[in-house]
């Protein structure tokens, strides 16, 4: 994914139709496609335009018929942002639970569905408010095992082959030691939701999913409050976490960084003496992030505040769907983040 996606209001959505109809742009081949939307633009439909400030394209998801479509004004021109808008399609559709995804598009774009995966439908067996004898319609079974490519037999190419998670030196224990916490919760593997409502159980829990990490931990926190983060056991682990093998590393997102550089955060003190695991930015005010704080573990584990009192917290230590939304909105911030003077100081 190269291009950035983000969600869109009702109101987005008009604004770039309109706009391209406008400037006059041709967009009569797919007019079955968008006529539809146009009729049901109430309707419970998930809107996202690719592009950033200047939108090339738009796509929607339908989570009651498991349908998706992509629309954009300049066909012959956007292969490679018809390709990164249909890739984020499926990867959301699929942490949303799809099992089955369901696609009406024109035969100019076909190969694009096919090499993600698709094949070709009944007409009856997807529900649409207009069909058209031009139209494909294209089903993918997200449930099914992804397939591995074969890789071709030719001289002169060595395959080099990456170590396997297992192999990585030393691994964390799973669950986490009684003597790091009573929380015996197993990363990767306890799926249900988890709701604590005592800032000990919440310690407990966010000691227990740092110290099972092996690869990567996010954290956002508007002021990295020192009752969770600054806490002497919390900072152990996540010290252990950052030197744990080859790949490990964290980065964290603050509101504010003037409290954490004026009572010499804990965190920051160990970022300065190992910069290159970990990573401290400020998010961009006019792109807040919409929480209380949350940690995200190795693409499968989740904690989230739900009050500014640290005294409720929800999560999951098995939940890659979930995990997967809130990274790329964490991602997201992280674009729009910066360094500030305070922090690029006291690293220099």
């Amino acid at each position: 994914m190269t291009a950035e996606v983000s969600s869109a209001t009702e109101e987005q959505v008009l604004s770039f139709i309109a706009h391209y109809r406008c400037a006059g742009v041709n967009h009569s081949e797919q007019e079955i496609l968008l006529c539809p939307l146009q009729s049901t633009m109430h309707a419970d439909y998930s809107w996202f335009l690719i592009g950033g400030d200047s939108p090339q394209g738009l796509g929607w998801f339908h989570p009651e018929h498991s349908t998706i479509g992509i629309y954009l004004p300049f066909a012959e021109e956007n292969g490679s942002t018809f390709k990164d808008l249909l890739e984020y399609l499926i990867a959301y559709t699929r942490a949303a639970g799809v099992k089955m995804l369901k696609a009406c598009t024109l035969p100019h774009w076909l190969s694009y569905y096919q090499a993600q995966g698709f094949s070709s439908l009944a007409i009856d067996s997807l529900s649409v408010d207009a069909a058209d004898s031009e139209n494909v319609f294209l089903g993918l079974n997200l449930a099914a095992p992804i397939p591995f490519a074969s890789i071709p037999d030719k001289q002169g190419i060595e395959v080099i082959h990456a170590k396997y998670r297992h192999d990585y030196q030393p691994r964390a224990i799973k669950p986490a030691a009684e003597t790091v916490t009573a929380c015996q919760l197993i990363l990767g593997e306890d799926s249900k939701l988890q709701v604590w409502h005592k800032q000990t159980d919440i310690m407990s829990a966010l000691l227990s999913i740092v110290a099972q990490a092996d690869e990567i931990v996010l954290i956002y926190s508007p002021l990295l409050q020192h009752e969770l983060f600054a806490d002497e056991s919390f900072v152990r682990e996540f010290s252990m976490f950052a030197r744990r093998n080859p790949i490990s590393h964290a980065r964290i997102l603050i509101d504010d960084c003037r409290a954490i550089v004026n009572y010499s955060h804990p965190l920051l003190s160990l970022q300065k003496r190992i910069p290159s695991l970990i990573k401290i930015q400020q998010t961009h005010p006019q792109y807040p992030v919409e929480s209380y704080g949350y940690v995200l573990v190795d693409r499968v584990g989740w904690l989230e505040l739900s009050d500014a009192d640290l005294l409720i917290a929800k999560g999951s230590f098995a939940d890659p769907g979930n995990v997967k939304l809130r990274q790329e909105g964490f991602q997201r911030a992280w674009d729009k983040s910066s360094k500030p003077a305070d922090l690029r100081n006291i690293s220099l």
